[in-house]
């Protein structure tokens, strides 16, 4: 399930993050094997580059692209980034889970 506790994150860290996932995505900040990524195999850009792409996903970057379907998972997920994990230890985000 989910709680909808609206808009939490400040613009100018939001402004950010978007920044950031934009970086990390084209490779100007990388992660290595801490972060997990997968790209989207339906993307035509993707299967013209790669040909059959492997849908799994797996650690590190697959290549400077905006075509990635999921970054990150428990463990091995933005938590590594300081940007992302400003937001997420934003206060309200502790209070509301502590009201579950």
């Amino acid at each position: 399930g989910f709680v909808n506790i609206g808009r939490v994150i400040p613009k100018e860290l939001h402004q950010r993050m978007l920044q950031r996932i934009d970086d990390i995505m084209m490779e100007r900040v990388q992660y290595g094997d801490k972060l997990l990524m997968q790209l989207d195999p339906s993307n035509p850009e993707e299967r013209e580059n790669y040909g059959m792409i492997k849908t799994e996903q797996t650690a590190g970057s697959k290549g400077a692209t905006r075509a990635y379907r999921k970054i990150g998972e428990a463990g091995m997920g933005l938590e590594c980034d300081d940007v992302f994990r400003e937001a997420m230890t934003l206060p309200v985000f502790k209070e509301a889970c502590g009201r579950m």
